[in-house]
């Protein structure tokens, strides 16, 4: 019996030594990522005729699919540096007040944009790297004031300037394919909107978790 089980060890082990390694290499790539979007908005109101201000934090939380290429560079099997463009769609909406009394909603529907990625290979098929870069995102928003019986309402549609920052990991699971799961974090400028009676200002803070695979050519 002891002879079968260290068979079986011997032979687990041979396996493993033998299994292919599949190393981070230099070269384009082409991938897709989903995940989950948490929209953290700083709201600020100034309203003139009651000379006050209101600052407001509001969250949301929706899902995104990007799609990104690029290309990636390895140093020595040691060090990487990637360049990818990347554009995505989106499904978050905030909602806020009364169909039929003053209502807030806010909608976060697609961007675009470019990321350099410096990493460091910890393993012959497994990176850990950076994020930095520019983010363009496209934002549609809507006031609606019923107020002294008369319906007094906004509707614009921005497109606004952000920097990205954010960390991931990658694994090489074959000989053109590759797994991520990464954390980015988009810093837009700020919505504004100047009005009779007050000024309204809006700054999306967007958090993305993602899972993705990508092909390498």
């Amino acid at each position: 019996m002891k002879q079968v089980k260290y068979g079986l060890n011997a032979l687990a082990l041979s396996l493993f030594i033998a299994a292919p390694t599949y190393a981070i290499e230099s070269g384009p790539y082409l991938g897709a990522n989903a995940g989950i979007i948490n929209n953290n908005i700083n709201l600020k109101i100034s309203d003139a005729e009651e000379n006050s201000v209101e600052d407001l934090t509001l969250g949301v939380r929706g899902s995104h699919a990007t799609l990104n290429f690029g290309y990636g560079y390895a140093v020595n099997n040691l060090f990487y540096l990637g360049l990818e463009a990347f554009a995505s769609v989106h499904s978050v909406k905030l909602e806020k007040g009364e169909p039929s009394a003053s209502s807030l909603k806010f909608e976060y529907k697609r961007a675009y944009g470019i990321n350099i990625k410096p990493g460091v290979i910890i393993q012959d098929n497994a990176l850990v790297y950076l994020l930095a870069g520019y983010s363009r995102g496209k934002f549609d928003l809507n006031i609606a004031d019923y107020s002294e019986g008369q319906k007094d309402e906004i509707n614009l549609s921005k497109e606004l300037d952000g920097l990205n920052l954010g960390i991931g990991t990658q694994i090489k699971l074959a000989d053109h394919w590759s797994l991520n799961l990464q954390y980015a974090f988009t810093n837009y400028k700020k919505f504004k909107i100047e009005h009779a009676t007050a000024d309204l200002g809006l700054t999306p803070k967007i958090h993305t978790t993602s899972l993705g695979i990508s092909y390498s050519f």
